[in-house]
């Protein structure tokens, strides 16, 4: 169901770009391609961005802008490399190779894509009983419920297991609350913790087994009511 809602949004987004390039003189088979060379640059966006750290806000800072600049890069290339090879030279409209209209443009669908996902996962109430992955090149299937915790470290994602076996996995952790439904809650920019397995809270961490999980400001009142849903 996700995968037919990932490629629906896709398709959706570049018929409403084809829409913009309708206005540049093109005809509809060339603006809907040209939309369709926005989505690599959009999902590189997509996967990087919670990736960054901002614990040192200048390096944080100089991240994101090369992350910005490295995507606008790659479209550029696609949109000349289309044109000089597929269409004709003649069509080419400068604006897509302005940066602000082309950041502009891949911010609004990776927007509007974490905005769908966010959608998909308040509604979808069932939680899978098992969920797969990839550690240390291994696949490993394991049980939602025995999950403890997810933690994203720099660029990997550590999975605590209850019995404190530990696995590695470099999906994002947004991707991760996603997948795992709302028995998961955020209690901080880099945790993901399991409501059944935390046994107490206090203003800065949460008591999950034997180990403690920060709870940052942002998500402080957001965990402290949903933990006082779960005990009413």
């Amino acid at each position: 169901m996700k995968f037919l809602i990932d490629i629906g949004y896709v398709f959706l987004a570049s018929l409403l770009l084809a829409m913009i390039f309708l206005s540049f003189d093109y005809s509809f088979g060339q603006a809907f391609f040209l939309g369709t060379l926005f989505m690599p640059g959009a999902f590189a966006l997509k996967y990087f961005i919670p990736q960054l750290s901002f614990s040192d806000r200048k390096k944080g800072a100089a991240d994101a802008f090369y992350l910005a600049m490295a995507v606008t890069v790659l479209t550029f290339f696609l949109v000349l490399t289309i044109h000089t090879y597929v269409f004709r030279p003649s069509k080419f409209h400068e604006v897509l190779l302005n940066p602000v209209f082309t950041v502009l443009i891949l911010g609004i669908i990776v927007s509007g894509d974490v905005s769908l996902q966010r959608l998909y996962a308040k509604f979808s109430s069932k939680i899978p009983d098992t969920v797969s992955f990839v550690s240390d090149r291994h696949k490993v299937a394991v049980n939602t419920a025995d999950i403890a915790y997810i933690e994203s470290n720099d660029k990997e994602v550590y999975i605590h297991m209850s019995d404190g076996t530990l696995y590695r996995n470099k999906t994002p952790i947004s991707q991760w609350e996603s997948v795992l439904g709302d028995r998961f809650i955020r209690s901080h920019r880099a945790f993901l913790v399991n409501l059944d397995c935390i046994s107490g809270l206090d203003s800065d961490c949460l008591s999950v087994g034997m180990e403690t999980v920060p709870v940052s400001r942002k998500y402080r009142e957001s965990v402290s009511k949903r933990i006082l849903q779960e005990k009413q």
